[in-house]
């Protein structure tokens, strides 16, 4: 398989725990990839927090903000340590990649595919 390679251009963020990464509703126009630490992927459901994922080191998250620019966040983001750190990759960079490295792309694919299998929606048919 193809090497991903993702130059780390882009703004890089240190966040504290707690720290928001981005907001439920907030509209999105970037993807994160976490260099450090974890990020708790989290949504208000009948007035209670549930933690929907937790993204670690290598992994991305936000990417639908790339996809469908000015969309609403469907969860919000979280450091789940002190000294998380993320990459922001807007989405002329997201595009650039998406064009330049093909394993780049399907991995956001594979990973849409499995988030959207993960979803309880994605069965009630």
């Amino acid at each position: 398989m193809e090497m991903i390679t993702i130059d780390e251009r882009g703004v890089r963020r240190t966040l504290a725990q707690g720290e928001v990464v981005f907001e439920e509703g907030a509209e999105g126009d970037e993807m994160f990839v976490v260099l450090d630490g974890r990020v708790d992927i989290v949504k208000r459901i009948n007035g209670e927090t549930t933690l929907l994922a937790q993204v670690v080191k290598g992994d991305f998250f936000g990417e639908m903000g790339v996809i469908e620019v000015a969309s609403a966040r469907s969860a919000t983001a979280l450091a789940g340590q002190d000294g998380t750190r993320v990459l922001a990759i807007d989405q002329a960079r997201f595009v650039y990649l998406v064009s330049h490295q093909p394993a780049f792309a399907l991995a956001v694919m594979e990973a849409l595919s499995r988030r959207l299998r993960a979803t309880p929606e994605f069965y009630a048919a």
